[in-house]
C-alpha cells in the first residue's frame, strides 16, 4: 500500500514537472534571412513562463560567426496567463556565403532551454564598372599668382615683428630704468653715510687735515650738486 501511494505521488510530482516544463517555451525572430556584407539584422529571443519563473539570459551571449553590435536589456511583458521575456540584439557579418546563427541558451528556473539555429544569407555587394560612366583627365589649368595677397601678408608679417620687437624692447627698456631707480639712493642718504664715514677718521698730520677736509668739502659739493642743482664741483671751497 505505501509502496502504491509513492508511487501515485512520484507520479504527479513528474507530471507537474514535465507540464512546467513544457510551459515555458523559446522562440526566435530575425528582420531578414538574406543580407549584404556590413548591413545589419535584428535578432529577437523571446521566452515564454508563468510570472515566478527566473529567467537568465547568456551573458556575454555567442553568436560567432556574427559580429554583436548592439544588445538591449531585457523586456517584460505580461501576455494573458503569461509572462513574454524578451531580448534584442543587432548583427552584423562582414564576410560572403551562408552562416548558422547558433542556438541560444536561455536559463529557466535552474534548466536550460535552447532556441533554433538559423541559417542567414550574406551577399556581396554588386560592382558593375560596365554601367559606370568613364569621363575623360580633364587637363591641368593654369592659376594666376595672386601678388597682391602675398605683399599684403609679408607687410603685415613685417609690421607685427617690428611691434614685438617694440613691445619687448619697452619692456626690458622699462625693467632696466626700474632696477636703475631702486639702486640710485637720494643725495641726502648718500651725503649721511659718506660723512659718517668721515667721522671714523682721526687726522694727527697737517696733510691728513688736508685730506680730511677735500674729502669733507667733496661730500658737500656733491650733494649740492645732485639735490640743489648748482655747479657745486666747478667752483672753490
Amino acid at each position: 500500500m505505501t509502496k502504491i501511494i509513492l508511487l501515485l505521488w512520484g507520479s504527479i510530482f513528474t507530471c507537474s514537472w514535465v507540464q512546467a516544463q513544457t510551459d515555458y517555451d523559446v522562440s526566435i525572430a530575425v528582420d531578414t534571412t538574406k543580407m549584404r556584407i556590413g548591413e545589419k539584422i535584428e535578432y529577437l529571443l523571446q521566452v515564454k513562463a508563468d510570472s515566478s519563473a527566473l529567467v537568465t539570459f547568456s551573458d556575454p551571449p555567442f553568436f560567432a560567426p556574427f559580429e554583436v553590435l548592439e544588445e538591449s536589456a531585457i523586456d517584460t511583458l505580461r501576455a494573458e496567463s503569461h509572462y513574454l521575456f524578451t531580448k534584442k540584439y543587432a548583427l552584423i557579418q562582414f564576410d560572403s556565403g551562408a552562416y548558422w546563427l547558433p542556438p541560444q541558451k536561455v536559463m529557466i528556473n535552474g534548466f536550460t532551454k535552447v532556441s533554433d539555429s538559423l541559417l542567414i544569407q550574406v551577399a556581396t555587394v554588386p560592382v558593375d564598372t560596365l554601367k559606370q560612366n568613364l569621363f575623360d583627365i580633364k587637363p591641368i589649368v593654369e592659376v594666376e599668382k595672386n601678388y597682391d595677397a602675398i605683399t599684403r601678408n609679408i607687410v603685415y608679417g613685417f609690421l607685427i615683428v617690428l611691434l614685438l620687437i617694440g613691445l619687448i624692447y619697452a619692456f626690458f627698456f622699462a625693467r632696466k630704468k626700474r632696477e636703475e631707480r631702486k639702486k640710485k639712493r637720494p643725495p641726502f642718504e648718500r651725503a649721511i653715510e659718506e660723512l659718517k664715514a668721515l667721522e671714523s677718521v682721526s687726522p694727527a698730520e697737517q696733510q691728513e687735515f688736508k685730506d680730511y677736509y677735500s674729502r669733507l668739502t667733496d661730500v658737500v659739493r656733491r650733494y649740492l650738486e645732485e639735490e640743489v642743482k648748482i655747479s657745486a664741483l666747478e667752483i672753490t671751497t
